[in-house]
């Protein structure tokens, strides 16, 4: 069997890739001058991200609109008989 061989050039990886340039939200939020460093950037990044999970699980727990929620159609009357006053079976 004939001798394989292969003629590579030797090159570097980075283990962690590429460190120059910052993501684009990063660069983003570095554009509003709010922050200087791309650390900073992270870090509001990551606020606004928990900001809107915290919203998020707000708007879904309390409901998306502020309706009343609906009458309960198994509810008994002051007498204990019937619907209570005012809910009739069309009106739910």
């Amino acid at each position: 069997m004939a001798d394989l061989q292969f003629n590579e050039e030797q090159q570097v990886y980075s283990r962690y890739g590429s460190v120059g340039q910052p993501s684009f939200l990063a660069r983003l939020v570095l554009a509003t001058g709010i922050v200087e460093t791309e650390a900073d950037a992270q870090k509001v990044l990551l606020i606004i991200g928990v900001l809107c999970l915290i919203a998020m699980t707000y708007v879904i727990f309390t409901g998306f609109s502020k309706t009343a929620p609906l009458k309960n159609p198994y509810a008994i009357g002051e007498d204990g008989f019937g619907p209570p006053k005012g809910l009739t079976t069309a009106s739910y």
